[in-house]
């Protein structure tokens, strides 16, 4: 992991208690979004904007790292993790940089650095977050795309770096959007909110996540059971019994559903949502903290027989989607559509495409040894093993 530069000034760790579960919501409320846009308790990089009417209790002052990687992700490890006052040390450090004319009242903040470690202390783990503003400008509430890594920075590109556990990126893509910012008189931070997405060494699986340092403004988060299902052997053309699917809400803000969003991966596939409390074609579906909602899954191979696909549906998370992976072994037969590449001969050769793909096919009859060789006939068409 690369070296990082120390910010100027430095604040002690907070010892405020772990404020990051609201109190529990017994309902879960749909309604249309609204026109202003997310209320505060919502994050701004999310899709979706939840209405003010959905809006839990008031958040108390929270301080927290979330960190929520894809599968090969370097930095996360395909791993959800949460790192709260209760059980941490935060320290920040902040740096100026800002010239007289950058139309700042007060100290201006061109770098804030964001780090956890265990609380009592130990070698167990430790995360440092850093974001910053392209060189010689403010850091804002407001949206930051085109991140490098922060000490890589030249003209017009702002700065990130996740890294913890031993682990860092060299070189990074990402982006941020600050929620929440103030300092006082000295620079020092006195709250802050943050979310982010970075990809490290060019890689595309991604380490998503929220920074909170003593703020009010609510993350949205969730928690997906069963992750997995499977179907086992179903016939074709029979559709397998449902499977349930509990979507649970652990941030301190809303999760928000986006309507009509659920869609398999690949599409067409032979799985398919068929309703439930998450699902929604006229509204976004709004899930207070601590409350849950619920889809179902079942199997369709009217159209296309694949074996196993993703069920996806978007959100106001960091992440901004969910996956659920579906799989069954499908038996019988069912209607393939074949088509040939080049001319299937008597003697051999030739190739066959279907859809869907992976279908392969016998060759049969023709006139062996014929002086002009005569037409074949595809027989045995199954599913390749």
């Amino acid at each position: 992991m690369g070296a990082r530069d120390r910010g100027q000034t430095q604040q002690a760790g907070l010892g405020e208690p772990n404020s990051a579960n609201a109190p529990a919501a017994t309902k879960i409320t749909v309604a249309k979004p609204s026109p202003a846009g997310a209320p505060k308790g919502t994050s701004r990089l999310a899709r979706i904007a939840a209405p003010k009417a959905a809006s839990s209790a008031p958040i108390p002052p929270t301080s927290i790292l979330v960190l929520d990687s894809d599968p090969k992700d370097y930095i996360g490890r395909g791993l959800y993790q949460t790192f709260p006052s209760a059980t941490s040390t935060i320290t920040t450090s902040t740096t100026g940089g800002c010239p007289a004319d950058c139309g700042v009242t007060g100290v201006a903040l061109n770098e804030i650095q964001v780090d956890f470690v265990p609380n009592p202390w130990s070698p167990a783990w430790f995360w440092y977050t850093d974001f910053s503003a392209p060189p010689g400008q403010a850091l804002a509430v407001g949206s930051y795309s085109g991140a490098v890594r922060s000490v890589s920075r030249t003209a017009g590109q702002p700065g990130m770096d996740i890294s913890g556990d031993s682990s860092g990126c060299n070189a990074l893509a990402g982006s941020f959007t600050i929620e929440e910012l103030s300092a006082d008189g000295s620079g020092n931070l006195v709250s802050f909110a943050a979310t982010f997405i970075q990809h490290c060494e060019g890689a595309v699986p991604a380490l998503t996540g929220e920074v909170r340092f003593n703020s009010t403004v609510g993350w949205s988060e969730k928690q997906i059971s069963p992750s997995t299902l499977t179907f086992g052997s179903v016939p074709v053309g029979v559709a397998a019994p449902p499977q349930i699917v509990t979507v649970t809400s652990i941030g301190t803000a809303p999760l928000v559903i986006a309507k009509s969003s659920f869609t398999t991966v690949p599409s067409p596939s032979s799985f398919v949502v068929t309703g439930g409390s998450c699902v929604s074609g006229s509204a976004d579906t709004i899930v207070l903290p601590s409350a849950s909602c619920t889809f179902s899954v079942t199997t369709d191979t009217s159209a296309v027989v694949v074996p196993s696909a993703t069920v996806r549906f978007l959100d106001n998370t960091a992440r901004g989607a969910a996956n659920t992976p579906a799989s069954a072994t499908f038996t019988g037969s069912a209607t393939v559509s074949l088509t040939l590449a080049s001319p299937v001969t008597a003697y051999g050769g030739g190739s066959v495409a279907s859809s869907p793909s992976g279908i392969a096919c016998a060759r049969a009859g023709g006139l062996a040894g014929a002086a002009s060789p005569g037409p074949a006939r595809l027989s045995s068409c199954r599913p390749r093993p």
